[in-house]
């Protein structure tokens, strides 16, 4: 299955229902990612990478085909090692808008992927405009 095939079975999904088990595992065999906004304050990475990211008012989010790449525990995220762990990963950004139109944007400048979207329950209202990336592609 390719993103876009998977991006288009997710889209219309609802929130609390974004992404099942079976898709998780179809992303998971397919080598995929799919990445979505969570409440207020998370973002969910599902198939291929398996994690949440704290991320109250947005935030930037860097991957790699290992998973996601975290501040080092020591707390020093501006050490000449992490960054360059940093630099050779993908960026992803995760934008919060609480007032008009999604909640939730996910985007990345660096690679394809395909966008799909996720709706408040029972409204036609888009809660999340998610993406779905293929981690052959990092």
């Amino acid at each position: 299955m390719t993103e876009h095939e998977l991006a288009r079975q997710l889209d219309g999904n609802e929130v609390g229902s974004e992404v099942t088990p079976h898709d998780a595992a179809i992303a998971k065999a397919a080598n995929l990612v799919i990445i979505y906004g969570a409440s207020d304050d998370l973002v969910e990475l599902r198939g291929a990478i398996y994690d949440e990211v704290g991320a109250y008012g947005g935030a930037d989010i860097y991957i790699t085909k290992g998973g996601v790449v975290s501040t080092p525990e020591c707390g020093n995220g501006e050490c000449k090692y992490f960054a360059v762990l940093r630099e050779s990963a993908t960026k992803i950004t995760a934008k919060w808008n609480n007032s008009d139109g999604p909640c939730w944007k996910i985007d990345t400048e660096h690679i394809g992927g395909a966008p799909f979207r996720i709706f408040e329950e029972d409204s036609d209202e888009v809660f999340c405009e998610g993406l779905v990336l293929s981690l052959n592609e990092l």
